[in-house]
């Protein structure tokens, strides 16, 4: 614990290296401004700023249609009771969850090594004292792990075809009345001192607090309205919400060899389900559901607050507002990306190895909580593995090296016992339920090794040629440094998404290690600002050379960058001068007004986040899937057959499908022994009534997007699918006039336009305003 009166000197940057890093951060801020928007291209950052009062107005304040006006009402306030009931489901699953994680924290961590009174003053500002547990990690902590084994609950429930809303009621009703019956009857002074943390919180910097809750508010705000709208992603409702939709719609989870992507991990996927089966509705339950995603923000945000106040309190506030307030941060929690709670159980892995360092009584215990996180993360995605597993594991094997006396090897070799024994019992259910389904603990990957029903030679190729490494750069050093700094410099300023407090903060931190390593007075804190900067640099490393650079790959490490972000503006901030910190205040309210705005705008994603719950589903449907408006305009005895439609969630008929890396449905129905000719009529007509199809819809559109991207089967042909219509089989349908059907073949690239000329030029058409091609083609098959 620091003395009083010296942690401000010790733990700030010197006077020189403060006024650099404040000139830095404010010239790369406007750097930052002055850029454009590569995903919303033609629009730049400084026409948002143009733009940011009417569009911070309209989202507080939709506009109303006057009298004689055509504007339609479609947005407001008074709409907000609309989802109130999926506010409910959704608080009822976080309840029972956070009541689950406490008692299995109860269960890992005894009550004494949690943080008692009369350690700190309520009122002193300085770090959290080394050795002592808040109750806010505690509370985070609390969430993540319950949220983590409700997981394996319903996974559990769903493999063994028990899918009942009674059970799942009742399971998290009992998760709340046992840990309420146990907290009871814990001993007076422990639940005095839990209330007394939370004062000592708020108490130790009042001002800074209410501000920064105040700033954070907005955009919690817009996660929880914005998670509780219909998706518009790809991603999202070609099998994050599909995969928990067909399961509930069967009964049971199942292998889907038609969806590739639903034999991932599904941490997150298992809480829509959940909430699906508890609502007794897929559509329902999957707006649920996307709000307790959307509590991954804020859990990590605690998470980020209580990392950063090792060094001081002012830290943690100022980290945790940079997080919440950075786009990204209200993008992955309003859409259901698995990527929000990866970045909070990543936070918490690295919280419980730092408590683990600081408790050598409790350090078996806390290194079980952190394996336990840790495979978490691995169940969000397999990279969790490279980013959670191994790191933290090698980690926890070395502090046991380091840190034990005369039995290293001992101490070295239990850590790292204990630490996969915990990340096992979190992970191990997603491998052994692949094992299970396909033979691959790790299906689709690696399936030249392990195999795996549902893959043969050629699918895997082209799964491994989708998702590849940049192996011709790292085969080559001399490129690593000018592609490091490329893709370096797109993270921190060519993101749409991105917050200039990241990289306009975070780098400084290297030189704040640096001064406090030589100050050698300050072992402890200097040790963990270590930690912490290696764990933001593997992160950053592991995702350069070990994934194919999507973009929103990169986003789980924001709460470790926010962390270093909010040490180093508090170690800035920290000046007898007046006027630096008034420049960086300026700047930073002129920072946060940019983010309101921007997540104000269509940028953030579907940002309608007062709109009728009617015209939200209407809107979201035609914006970004099309062909799910053909289907549910079909009667509803149909069934359709789907060629290069993936994006199923929104059908409210039945459909056949496959994603394309998977065996093509068309061609498995239709292919003769060749794999190039059509079957004989007679066959192609029992095979479209063995399955009951009823229409058949081409898009057209994905299968021009997947042939010039990932590959495409070259069965699938306009002359094949006309060949249906020759024989006599179907019949072309009208599309509804809403969908708009022709594209302009001027409008696109040159390797479509190739496409077309080569391999569909028969989907071709003329007119006097040039040439087009149908996006959409709609069959009716022939009784």
């Amino acid at each position: 614990m620091s003395a009083p009166g010296t942690e401000h000197s010790r733990t700030r940057l010197p006077a020189g290296l403060a006024i650099i890093a404040a000139a830095w951060f404010i010239g790369f801020t406007l750097y930052f401004f002055s850029r454009g928007l590569p995903n919303n291209s033609p629009w730049t950052r400084p026409d948002l700023w143009t733009q940011s009062p009417w569009l911070i107005l309209d989202s507080l304040l939709p506009p109303v249609a006057e009298p004689g006006q055509s504007l339609p009402d479609s947005s407001g306030w008074r709409f907000l009771p609309q989802r109130f009931g999926k506010m409910c489901w959704a608080g009822f699953v976080l309840l029972g969850a956070w009541h689950l994680g406490s008692l299995i924290l109860r269960l890992l961590v005894p009550r004494t090594s949690r943080r008692q009174t009369g350690e700190t003053h309520v009122a002193d500002p300085r770090p959290e004292p080394i050795g002592t547990i808040p109750r806010g990690l505690m509370f985070a902590l609390a969430g993540l792990a319950g949220l983590s084994a409700w997981t394996l609950i319903v996974l559990g429930f769903g493999l063994a075809g028990v899918l009942c809303r009674w059970i799942f009621g009742g399971l998290l009703i009992a998760f709340v009345v046992i840990e309420q019956v146990l907290e009871r009857r814990s001993p007076g002074r422990a639940r005095i001192a839990t209330r007394e943390t939370w004062d000592s919180t708020l108490d130790a910097t009042p001002r800074l607090a209410v501000i920064c809750l105040a700033a954070m508010t907005p955009f919690l705000l817009a996660m929880i309205l914005g998670s509780l709208l219909p998706s518009t992603d790809f991603d999202v409702k070609a099998y994050h919400l599909v995969g928990p939709k067909e399961w509930f719609q069967a009964g049971r989870i199942t292998f889907l060899p038609h969806n590739v992507y639903t034999s991932f991990p599904f941490l997150t996927e298992m809480l829509l389900l959940s909430t699906m089966v508890l609502s007794g509705d897929w559509w329902t339950g999957a707006i649920a559901g996307q709000l307790v995603l959307a509590a991954f923000g804020p859990l990590a945000a605690i998470v980020v607050f209580q990392l950063a106040a090792r060094f001081s309190r002012t830290a943690g506030w100022l980290a945790a507002f940079i997080y919440m307030s950075t786009p990204w941060v209200v993008r992955i929690s309003i859409i259901a990306y698995v990527e929000g709670a990866l970045a909070a159980y990543l936070a918490a892995s690295l919280a419980a190895f730092l408590v683990s360092r600081d408790h050598n009584e409790q350090c078996l215990r806390w290194t079980a909580v952190c394996g336990l996180f840790a495979g978490s993360a691995a169940s969000c995605k397999y990279p969790g593995v490279i980013s959670a597993l191994i790191p933290f594991g090698l980690a926890v094997v070395w502090e046991g090296w380091r840190s034990g006396t005369g039995q290293r090897m001992k101490a070295a070799v239990l850590g790292g016992l204990v630490f996969s024994a915990a990340g096992l019992a979190a992970f191990g259910p997603w491998l052994l339920k692949n094992v299970i389904q396909t033979g691959n603990p790790v299906y689709p990957l690696l399936w030249g090794l392990f195999g795996g029903q549902g893959f043969d030679e050629r699918l895997n190729a082209k799964f491994k040629a989708g998702h590849a490494l940049p192996i011709d750069v790292l085969k080559n050093p001399l490129a690593w440094i000018p592609d490091l700094w490329r893709h370096m410099t797109d993270v921190a300023v060519g993101s749409d998404w991105q917050s200039p407090l990241i990289f306009g903060l975070a780098p400084f931190a290297i030189l704040l290690w640096w001064t406090l390593r030589r100050s050698n007075t300050e072992k402890q804190r200097t040790t963990d600002l270590a930690v912490i900067l290696l764990d933001a640099v593997w992160l950053f490393l592991t995702w350069w050379a070990l994934t194919h650079r999507i973009d929103r790959f990169w986003v789980p490490m924001l709460p470790i960058l926010a962390v270093l972000s909010g040490i180093v503006l508090r170690s800035i901030l920290d000046r007898r001068s007046r006027i630096l910190p008034f420049v960086i205040l300026i700047t930073l309210a002129a920072t946060t007004w940019y983010h309101l705005a921007f997540i104000a705008s269509p940028f953030i994603g579907f940002s309608g986040y007062l709109m009728n719950e009617v015209v939200a589903r209407r809107v979201a449907e035609a914006a970004s899937a099309p062909g799910m408006t053909i289907i549910n305009s079909l009667p509803d005895d149909s069934k359709t057959l789907l060629i290069g439609e993936a994006q199923v969630f929104e059908a409210r008929r039945p459909v056949l499908y496959s994603t394309v890396f998977n065996h093509n449905v068309f061609e498995q129905l239709f292919a003769a022994g060749d794999g190039e000719s059509m079957k004989p009529p007679a066959e192609l007509k029992q095979a479209l009534e063995d399955h009951g199809i009823t229409h058949i819809l081409v898009n057209w559109n994905e299968v021009l997007r997947y042939r010039t991207t990932y590959g495409y089967t070259d069965f699938v042909t306009p002359d094949h699918v006309d060949e249906l219509r020759k024989l006599g089989l179907v019949q072309p349908e009208d599309l509804p006039q809403t969908v708009k059907a022709a594209v302009e073949l001027a409008t696109q690239g040159d390797s479509t336009k190739h496409q077309l000329s080569t391999w569909g030029k028969g989907l071709v058409r003329t007119s006097p305003d040039g040439d087009w091609f149908p996006a959409y083609q709609l069959w009716r098959v022939v009784d």
